[in-house]
């Protein structure tokens, strides 16, 4: 025992001098090196005696070597600044939007009661604001309607049903209550009504009940169903009945996720149905033109507030459950829902308030409930903004707000004061009180033959429109500069990845703490934290990438592979796998959890499952920012420290399917790495983008990647660096066919030849080899 004592203390001591000289590398550099040098030889002369000594190996208890666990400072006990990392990336990217909004809060402060500064806020900020609620244009057509039949009732007011073409082949269903009696003088008050969350949209009791008010109440009133909702369902699925993804919010994500390659926000198909709506109800002879009034809740309040900033015609709106701050928000249950996320909106200075204070001076009613999940705490401070611009500009009572306790929802108290609002402002006399009414059956409100615009009309959806309108245009221009000047475009590419992507430039020598090390029978494995995005903050939302090092007893300098894999660092770290084969071979093998992944996660906001990735995917895109960025910061980071080592003389990357993507970024921005390796990688954004069904987490995509590059012209930028592609996947993960890997790389396989250097570029299909066998063949081959 104290021969063990004596040899172990003495390899600490070493170690721990090894340690503290390459921490303090940037000094010094060449003589640090070469003592470290020496320490190093010295380490691994004592290792080896450790390693053929019998007695000395017997005496370590066996978990001692399985311990691969980096943030515990003892078993099952993590160290504070680390305890939670699974929000980590979440706080950490909460922290930046909220200095964002910090600031933007302060600009709003300071406009105080000047009404020429807020008319300049106004008109300025605007276009702004709409420009990234819309996107591009879409294209306009003819409002095509077709009546499908009318339910009269004996309640003073009858149904109107309509189908009509928001889009050439993009139906819409909606019912139209006009009251009983009501003149063709174009006199008549009218809103537009959009459907919250709720399957059955404006059939819903809560709606219904406030539809037949307001048409009681002298209102022409048009709802609608939501896109991937009610009869709009985008994935119809005749044998089961319902979308083959989930309805609702699980369409929107899933169409939203496609679209947002493209660099357009889906919200914006569902603003084209809002403005449709409206220019309907200009082609009534009933409409008073000038009294246009818009109002929804939750889903359907995030519609009002969008149409708020970006149609002018409305003349009054009540949005309802959903006004608050985007600080109170992210604190609270975080972003959700694709068309709720306006992309790069808090990047740019702006806040959810934005869409009340952009309204002014027209009259807007606030709607909540004081136990929304949507914070009430927010909507109060929001609406006090509001309350500044509106009495600035001269008409204070022109915003109201409404409180009622409930959860998230219309109430009776909050119904009866949007009734009283519009009244008000249009000038209708009655009561505002609500009524108690019968309400129609789900099955007296069906619009379609069907039931379903899928099988009535065969009607497109919003996935057919993102293919034609942008992926096409997209990925021909993306072509036409392939062929025409490749040098040109690739050269460019680099910046732009870095540019769209969010990414942040690593320190040159990123910082990186020493946890200790676990020894095997003849190599070593080194614990690490290496610090990574946040280096300027220091706080605990710095991001942290924890990190194994496999190292061999050896003295020489050695080439290291550096693995990123979505089931962790640890997966062929066991003793007798893949990495001890690849240490074995005389490499040092660092294998490292990105954030979100492994010990840098893995719950992302241990919120809902499945949920929480789309809450950081989310948050990143109000800044401008991207998960893969972030992740190619990681890799960057650790690639540089190892190669700060003195055991290490070059770093290949190897990343393993969903983290491929970001470990193609990483390659591009850091110029040094010796070789790249993806296993299973994506073929392209483009085929994510073009099919129906795909499979592409939330942590892979870039926010309008493909009007600027896809993956082969980062593969094609890395030229002449050596590039394996072990067994490529299609968008639905299944085994990419010949023909689509000649499609998709045939540029890449281009710029490689044109660099003399055809023979580095090497796609290796799914074979009788596993993919560790066709790996471990290519880095020998290049060793």
């Amino acid at each position: 025992m104290a021969a063990r004592n004596s040899v172990q203390w003495k390899v600490a001591l070493l170690f721990s001098l090894f340690s503290m000289a390459l921490s303090s590398f940037a000094s010094q550099e060449d003589a640090l090196k070469a003592e470290i040098g020496k320490l190093r030889a010295q380490v691994n002369s004592l290792e080896k005696k450790l390693a053929t000594s019998p007695e000395l190996a017997q005496s370590r208890p066996a978990t001692y070597y399985d311990d691969l666990n980096v943030t515990e400072y003892s078993p099952g006990n993590r160290w504070l600044r680390w305890a939670d990392t699974s929000r980590l990336l979440y706080f950490h990217l909460m922290r930046e939007a909220i200095e964002l909004l910090d600031e933007r809060d302060l600009r709003i402060e300071a406009l105080g009661d000047n009404a020429t500064a807020w008319q300049d806020y106004i008109s300025s900020n605007q276009p702004r604001l709409a420009h990234i609620l819309t996107g591009s244009p879409l294209p306009g057509s003819e409002l095509s309607v077709e009546p499908t039949g009318v339910v009269h009732t004996d309640d003073g007011y009858r149904v109107e049903k309509l189908v009509y073409e928001t889009l050439p082949g993009f139906y819409v269903t909606a019912a139209l209550f006009v009251p009983d009696g009501t003149p063709t003088n174009r006199s008549s008050p009218a809103i537009a009504f959009a459907s919250g969350h709720a399957d059955n949209c404006f059939r819903l009791p809560m709606y219904q009940t406030l539809l037949i008010n307001l048409a009681k109440k002298g209102f022409v009133v048009l709802a609608w169903d939501t896109l991937g909702q009610g009869e709009r369902i985008q994935y119809w699925d005749p044998a089961t009945n319902t979308s083959s993804i989930g309805e609702g919010t699980a369409e929107h994500d899933y169409l939203g996720r496609q679209v947002a390659l493209n660099g357009e926000p889906f919200g914006k198909f569902m603003i084209h149905d809002g403005m449709r709506a409206i220019d309907y109800l200009l082609s009534r002879p009933e409409v008073d033109p000038r009294r246009i009034g818009y109002c929804g809740q939750s889903g359907g309040g995030t519609q009002t507030a969008s149409m708020m900033v970006v149609d002018p015609r409305i003349a009054v709106a009540a949005p309802s459950s959903y006004e608050t701050t985007w600080r109170r928000l992210f604190e609270s249950m975080g972003p959700q829902d694709s068309e709720q996320v306006f992309a790069g909106a808090v990047a740019a200075g702006f806040d959810m308030p934005d869409t009340l204070l952009l309204r002014a001076p027209r009259p807007t009613l606030v709607m909540a409930t004081s136990d929304d999940f949507f914070p009430i705490q927010g909507t109060l401070e929001g609406f006090a903004q509001a309350k500044q611009a509106f009495a600035a500009l001269g008409v204070p009572d022109n915003v109201a707000l409404v409180v009622d306790d409930f959860n998230h929802g219309y109430t009776p108290l909050t119904r009866t004061a949007m009734y009283a609002f519009f009244m008000q402002h249009f000038g209708v006399a009655g009561n505002s009180s609500e009524l108690n009414v019968t309400l129609l059956s789900d099955e007296q409100l069906q619009i379609s033959p069907t039931g379903q615009v899928a099988t009535s009309y065969n009607s497109k959806r919003v996935q057919d429109f993102n293919y034609e309108l942008y992926t096409v245009s997209n990925v021909a221009a993306l072509q036409q500069q392939r062929s025409t000047a490749p040098d040109k475009f690739l050269a460019g590419v680099p910046a732009v990845a870095r540019g769209i992507s969010g990414y942040r430039e690593p320190l040159a020598r990123p910082q990186a703490l020493y946890k200790g090390r676990v020894n095997r029978a003849t190599y070593n494995i080194e614990k690490w934290i290496v610090l990574s995005e946040g280096h300027d903050k220091r706080d605990e939302t710095q991001l942290m990438v924890p990190l194994l090092v496999f190292v061999p007893l050896s003295d020489a300098s050695q080439r290291a592979l550096l693995f990123v894999d979505p089931l962790g660092k640890s997966t062929n770290g066991q003793v007798g796998g893949f990495f001890e084969q690849l240490v074995m071979a005389g490499f040092v093998v660092a294998a490292a959890d990105v954030s979100g992944v492994g010990e840098a996660g893995p719950g992302w906001t241990g919120g809902e499952q499945g949920y929480g990735e789309t809450y950081v995917e989310f948050l990143a895109t109000y800044l401008n920012r991207s998960v893969v960025g972030i992740h190619a910061h990681d890799i960057v980071s650790v690639s540089r420290f190892l190669r700060m080592r003195p055991d290490v003389s070059s770093v290949t990357l190897v990343a393993n399917e969903t983290l491929s993507e970001a470990a193609l970024h990483a390659a591009v921005f850091d110029a040094d790495m010796a070789g790249v390796a993806l296993v299973h990688p994506l073929v392209s954004y483009e085929q994510t983008a073009s099919v129906e069904f795909y499979y592409s987490p939330p942590w892979s995509q870039v926010f309008g990647v493909l009007a600027h590059y896809d993956l082969c012209d980062l593969a094609a930028t890395l030229a002449p660096t050596p590039l394996l592609l072990v067994a490529p996947r299609d968008a639905t993960g299944a085994e990419a066919s010949a023909q689509l890997l000649s499609y998709s790389f045939n540029s890449t396989s281009a710029a490689y030849t044109a660099k003399g250097a055809a023979s580095k570029f090497l796609i290796a299909p799914d074979a009788e080899q596993t993919a560790e066998q066709v790996l471990f063949a290519w880095l020998k081959s290049s060793s």
